[in-house]
């Protein structure tokens, strides 16, 4: 890909192949663009950590692509976890009890 956008486009297009428990959407309203995960598989007691992680692992993803700080911030649809104020990193970077999962 020779822009973000581009590097965004194809992890939405190809997300299927890696997963089918979730999918990614692009929406872009103005300046501001949105990540939405949307979740197709019932994820248990797994779930928080699988989208955490996935969360996590798109942030580290850009910011390599980009070779810069990614301004921006992550919601995700459930409560924080009891364990989160033991992850700073990613503590600073979420909000807790959206009404969906994403990265704007």
């Amino acid at each position: 890909a020779s822009t973000v956008r581009e590097a965004i486009d194809l992890a939405v297009r190809f997300a299927a192949t890696r997963t089918t428990a979730v999918s990614l959407h692009l929406y872009v309203e103005g300046d501001t663009a949105s990540l939405v995960i949307e979740e197709h598989a019932e994820l248990d007691r797994l779930r928080e950590f699988a989208l955490l992680g996935l969360i996590v692992g798109l942030w580290q993803l850009g910011q390599a692509l980009t070779g810069r700080r990614l301004e921006g911030v992550a919601e995700c649809a459930f409560a924080a976890p009891a364990y989160i104020a033991r992850v700073p990193f990613v503590a600073g970077l979420v909000r807790f009890g959206a009404p969906t999962t994403r990265l704007v």
